[in-house]
């Protein structure tokens, strides 16, 4: 992918300041889904390097970049934040446990029974990929 094509992208995305629909990292992705590229002589995540160029630098080195959106992809910088480990956790769960509030039981059961991927679920509901996938697992709404 052209540095010029990676470069352009990003200063678009740092003048966006709107809080909107998630927005993913169209270049390439580490196995784990997160977005990556090489940014002062490193690979890291995409999410990491918009964080650090709208946040600053993380404030120390037990903070990591966290979605609010929890889509691992995703590098709106309004859904990006610095937090701790045990912060980016605890928000993950306190959502996941908030989205049983977002569906009935029978909105579970059609995202169980439907043939759309994880993506067109997530938005379709309104929640994220991480909580279609734990619907889909079983690990709520059972």
């Amino acid at each position: 992918m052209s540095h010029q094509r990676i470069e352009h992208f990003i200063k678009s995305l740092l003048q966006n300041k709107d809080d909107g629909p998630c927005i993913e990292w169209p270049f390439s992705r580490f196995k784990n889904g997160y977005g990556s590229m090489y940014f002062n002589k490193k690979t890291k995540t995409a999410s990491s390097v918009v964080c650090e160029l709208v946040y600053g630098k993380a404030p120390t080195a037990f903070h990591e970049c966290a979605h609010s959106c929890h889509n691992k992809p995703c590098v709106r910088p309004s859904h990006l934040r610095w937090a701790t480990h045990l912060e980016n956790a605890k928000d993950q769960q306190t959502s996941i446990k908030d989205s049983r509030f977002k569906l009935t039981l029978n909105q579970a059961a059609e995202i169980r029974c439907s043939s759309l991927s994880q993506k067109e679920l997530a938005s379709k509901y309104n929640i994220s990929i991480v909580q279609v996938s734990y619907i889909l697992n079983n690990k709520v709404w059972k």
